[in-house]
């Protein structure tokens, strides 16, 4: 454990009811000792790190108070005009950008890493990598073209359409990695040289084994109406095919060893169901998932998902009608049957799971980020992780291996977990 003072680990009754007392409101939530348990009355019925992205994309549809970028109580920003949109629909408010943090992170093993962060540069902001060989106790750069934040562009459409923005990072080998989100850039040796691919705008990256997914669309700023395409490269060939079309809502990727799934999460303002998708053959084939969640009058939807060894599928459900509280749902058989619903605090917002009984979500207040685990797969959850202080930037977490997690709560530090969530350790990644 930690001495940091900054997040604590089982934090006590105190942190807890303060964490529940935004939701208190709209929800059933109720705190018992340090130990959150939530009852239902609405109804009775690995490198998988995500940031919140999706889950964010949906619930800005619905609310701009929902944003789970922090708005309030931050320095060093760089102002921006309000994003172009690319449809007639209503975009999200402008949002400012940090200009540091950490943006995104990868692992190939539970010692070796990158992380893109965030850094001034002019008026507007860059992109830097970091590689790590020690678990995240060392970070040194990694040598990259000039790369932009594709956020802090007030009209990412056109400045995109000519320099090198991205948004995240991934690596399947120690040698092969992409940086993405628009531009594709990838690295074949280590990061020591990168080469831009000729792709359409590239959303997202996971690869497992021998092969990779990536999303793709044609726009780059998508308010909603887009179509995302699933394609698939067997490493080493360079060459990337459609495997899925027509994906819906703000999709992502999950993969673990063959298992990989797509999860589309819609706008919850709007009436489009979620787009769910699996795959057993290592993404060559897919079938269409029902959506766990619509087992509700509340209009219950998917909003973020994770996988698990032994077909372990965990979907956190939230409703398009307030007040109503959220809940995961479990899979043991790669998402063809679920179990009941277990309601979580309505600040959750992604999702994140080691196997069927210990599950980490992740949460934006008005004013804190907040990490919670439950050991007995959603019925009681505690306090994991919390920063008492706006950090201005959304929480990122995921699962290395059933024991190692990992956590960012939007500033410039990575926290690991080897035992499952019970102690962790704070690892600062220059900026």
């Amino acid at each position: 454990m930690t001495d940091d003072d900054d997040l604590r680990d089982g934090f006590g009754e105190e942190l807890t009811a303060a964490l529940l007392a935004r939701s208190r409101a709209a929800t059933t939530v109720q705190p018992v000792d340090t130990v959150v348990t939530v009852e239902r009355r609405v109804h009775r019925a690995h490198g998988r790190r995500r940031v919140l992205a999706a889950a964010a994309a949906a619930v800005v549809g619905a609310s701009a108070t929902a944003a789970i970028v922090l708005h309030g109580h931050t320095t060093a920003r760089v102002n921006v005009a309000a994003h172009a949109s690319s449809t007639t629909a209503s975009a999200p408010p402008p949002v400012e950008p940090r200009t540091s943090g950490i943006a995104d992170w990868t692992w190939v093993s539970a010692d070796h890493g990158w992380a893109l962060v965030r850094e001034p540069c002019g008026a507007t902001v860059c992109m830097a990598l970091r590689e790590t060989t020690d678990g995240g106790r060392t970070w040194a750069p990694v040598r990259t073209p000039a790369l932009l934040d594709t956020e802090a562009q007030s009209d990412a459409a056109v400045t995109c359409a000519t320099q090198l923005c991205v948004s995240g990072v991934r690596f399947a080998t120690p040698k092969v990695g992409w940086l993405f989100g628009p531009a594709f850039v990838e690295t074949v040796d280590g990061g020591r040289t990168w080469k831009r691919e000729p792709a359409p705008v590239v959303t997202d990256v996971e690869a497992s084994g021998d092969f990779a997914l990536r999303l793709t669309t044609s726009r780059v700023r998508c308010t909603s109406g887009c179509a995302f395409d699933v394609e698939r490269e067997q490493l080493g060939t360079g060459a990337w095919r459609s495997v899925a079309s027509s994906v819906s809502g703000h999709p992502s990727l999950l993969i673990l060893r063959t298992d990989a799934y797509v999860v589309g999460v819609p706008d919850l303002a709007g009436t489009a169901g979620a787009d769910l998708r699996r795959s057993h053959d290592g993404g060559k084939t897919w079938t269409a998932v029902a959506d766990p969640c619509a087992v509700t009058s509340a209009g219950h939807v998917a909003i973020s998902a994770s996988e698990a060894p032994d077909g372990v599928f965990v979907v956190l459900c939230a409703a398009r009608k307030k007040p109503t509280t959220p809940f995961v749902r479990i899979s043991g058989d790669g998402g063809k049957t679920f179990g009941a619903p277990h309601d979580v605090p309505s600040i959750a917002l992604v999702v994140r799971t080691a196997s069927a009984q210990t599950i980490l979500i992740g949460c934006n207040g008005s004013d804190t980020n907040v990490v919670l685990r439950s050991t007995d797969g959603g019925v009681t959850w505690r306090t994991a992780l919390m920063s008492p202080f706006p950090t201005g930037g959304a929480v990122t977490l995921g699962w290395e291996n059933p024991q190692t997690a990992r956590v960012s709560l939007g500033a410039n530090a990575i926290w690991t977990t080897r035992d499952a969530g019970g102690a962790w350790t704070k690892n600062a990644v220059a900026p």
